[in-house]
């Protein structure tokens, strides 16, 4: 018998501590334990972007401190025409772990090998002035015009891929 500091534990939850009198043998004890939790904040580019935590969307509003349960999460940040992004974060007690997202455009390149050279190129209706450099592009279908005095035009349509380059091969008769 007598007053002994008792410890109360259990995985996903606050370790309690208190002084419980004890009488013995009937002493029964019960310690009410808190579950253990921390805090995400996440920020992404552009501010629209989907974040997901596992399967689970996570809406604009409760983006700034949302409480979550201990433990290692995945979480994902995709938007139409970016490239997604995946982060592996811990969620400790009490702490808030702060995941930041800045994603990308897709973006991919056109090439260009045309005869003969100083050829006019333009690309949906914009003429291209250097065609020695990759043309930077959005992934999507192109419609590629290559004309110079003297020659027949040449039209063709080009598809770019995110991360590729595609190669507009032209020789103008």
């Amino acid at each position: 018998p007598g007053h002994y500091d008792v410890n109360f534990s259990k995985d996903g939850f606050r370790k309690k501590v208190s002084k419980e009198k004890i009488i013995w043998p009937k002493t029964e004890l019960e310690g009410k334990l808190e579950r253990a939790m921390g805090y995400i904040s996440v920020s992404v580019v552009p501010r629209d972007a989907l974040i997901k935590i596992g399967k689970y969307n996570l809406p604009p509003s409760k983006r700034q401190k949302l409480s979550h349960p201990l433990g290692t999460y995945t979480l994902f940040a995709d938007k139409k025409g970016y490239r997604g992004e995946k982060k592996i974060v811990t969620v400790s007690d009490r702490k808030t772990t702060v995941v930041n997202f800045e994603l990308k455009e897709q973006m991919g390149t056109m090439k260009f090998d045309i005869v003969p050279a100083r050829s006019k190129v333009s690309v949906n209706g914009k003429t291209i002035a250097n065609t020695e450099r990759p043309y930077l592009c959005k992934p999507g279908n192109y419609d590629v015009v290559v004309s110079k005095s003297g020659f027949k035009k040449v039209s063709k349509r080009i598809g770019v891929s995110d991360g590729k380059t595609s190669l507009v091969d032209v020789v103008l008769r």
